[in-house]
């Protein structure tokens, strides 16, 4: 068996280009595009803080139900991919409403914003969970 340690990776061709075969060996795809370019858990109740997280700065608490992640590195535009969750409100799950036109949600390179809705009303959440794709800058 091989062992492979190296503290930073660069492409022959260019710097960011490093190329992952598929687990099938069909296809091929840029290392950089599958990874997560940031990830956080944190809690919405209370005090509002991270449980733990990659590339986020700080949280903002915005009102009950209305939470922002606010990223460490800026990612290159604001039309980036996010998805996550929100779960434990009294026992149950919550919506997750992303860019909720009545919260005005604003995303930006370095920021975005997510709300959480039980039933009829906004409403805090013990773990939230988040997670973004895209490019950096």
């Amino acid at each position: 068996m091989s062992i492979l340690k190296a503290d930073a990776l660069q492409g022959k061709t260019a710097a960011g280009d490093i190329d992952v075969t598929s687990e099938g060996g069909a296809a091929t795809m840029q290392l950089q595009q599958g990874l997560a370019k940031m990830w956080c858990l944190w809690n919405q109740e209370s005090t509002v803080s991270i449980r733990d997280s990659f590339n986020a700065a700080s949280l903002t608490d915005n009102g009950t139900g209305k939470g922002q992640v606010n990223l460490s590195l800026a990612m290159n535009n604001s039309t980036y991919s996010y998805a996550g969750h929100h779960s434990d409100i009294g026992g149950g799950y919550v919506t997750t409403v992303i860019n909720n036109t009545s919260y005005q949600a604003v995303n930006s390179t370095t920021q975005f914003r997510v709300s959480m809705l039980n039933g009829d009303g906004y409403q805090d959440s013990k773990y939230c969970g988040y997670s973004v794709l895209g490019d950096l800058a």
